[in-house]
């Protein structure tokens, strides 16, 4: 399964139409920027241009303001529900009130994604794509790259505690791969990935792990493995440390509960990793969690740009 390839659509491009209607009438029609590319730009908003599947609008906003005229903004994002390719459409515009002439002003955009495709094991992988892939096929962590399982155990572990977690694994990292920052009292990772569907993690890689926290004075500590599952001789050490009180908190997650953290209720609410808030109106940082993984970078693109209405 090495050579599996995933499909992404997290990088875009861009275009832009600005136009304006002024005189007597409908008035006069004055373009002061073409699109550069015209017939993508005016394409049809009904299939997708990859997979001929038809467009699903995932999202429609808009607001007017009356200033001494009308200033209006509209978003619309459609996806495919196939291949997940997705393009945005926003329109803004000023109306001044005249009683016998028009005179109005239009700036079109238009965002659309961009086809990329990685290989499952590439190091250069974006983690948003592999978070979208675990959901689908967690078989896909047996062959990402060490690193790469590292940093997306990074993502989960920041959904999860809604905290800074810090990637510090290297070589003679000790046994610590991450530090999540929860608290005064952080919490030390180790992350290992395994090859083998039918491993199971051994006692003895507990015991090390254990014996790094006892050196760094510290009592938290996440122990992630690719492991099918962990040994009966694992869980019981990582049991009898907490009933002991040798550690306040020791958790051991395996192969099938690493999936699942991606959908946990972090403390602040339901932060899966592979989305993100957005702050404009045409949203709402709530919102923007309903939304299918491959339109995220649609709402990381809305935060850089100025679509707000300015006083």
């Amino acid at each position: 399964m090495k050579n599996t390839t995933v499909v992404g659509y997290y990088d875009y491009f861009y275009d832009e139409y600005q136009y304006s209607r002024i005189g007597k009438g409908q008035g006069k029609l004055y373009v002061d920027k073409s699109p550069n590319d015209i017939e993508k730009f005016f394409c049809s908003d009904k299939v997708c241009p990859f997979c001929g599947n038809m467009l699903k609008k995932v999202f429609l906003g808009m607001r007017s303001e009356p200033r001494g005229g009308d200033l209006y903004e509209r978003g619309l994002v459609l996806e495919c529900q196939n291949c997940k390719w997705w393009t945005y459409k926003y329109r803004f515009s000023e109306d001044t009130d005249l009683i016998d002439e028009v005179q109005s002003y239009y700036t079109d955009s238009r965002y659309y994604g961009i086809v990329k495709r990685y290989n499952i094991a590439d190091k250069e992988i974006p983690i948003e794509i592999l978070t979208s892939e675990l959901k689908k096929k967690p078989e896909v962590l047996f062959d990402i790259n060490p690193y790469k399982l590292e940093e997306l155990a990074k993502e989960i572990l920041k959904g999860v505690y809604d905290c800074e977690v810090y990637h510090v694994g290297k070589t003679g990292d000790g046994g610590i791969d991450l530090i999540v920052l929860e608290s005064d009292e952080p919490i030390l990772v180790q992350v290992k990935r395994r090859e083998k569907s039918n491993h199971v993690e051994l006692v003895k890689g507990v015991r090390e792990f254990v014996g790094t926290l006892f050196i760094e004075d510290k009592r938290k500590g996440i122990y992630i493995s690719t492991a099918k599952s962990f040994s009966k001789g694992s869980k019981k050490i990582a049991k009898k440390l907490l009933d002991n009180r040798k550690l306040d908190y020791f958790e051991l997650v395996d192969y099938d509960k690493l999936p699942s953290l991606t959908l946990v209720k972090s403390k602040s609410g339901y932060k899966p990793s592979s989305y993100a808030g957005c702050s404009h109106f045409l949203c709402g940082t709530d919102l923007c969690y309903f939304f299918p993984s491959s339109v995220l970078v649609l709402f990381i693109m809305l935060r850089m740009a100025d679509f707000e209405i300015n006083s």
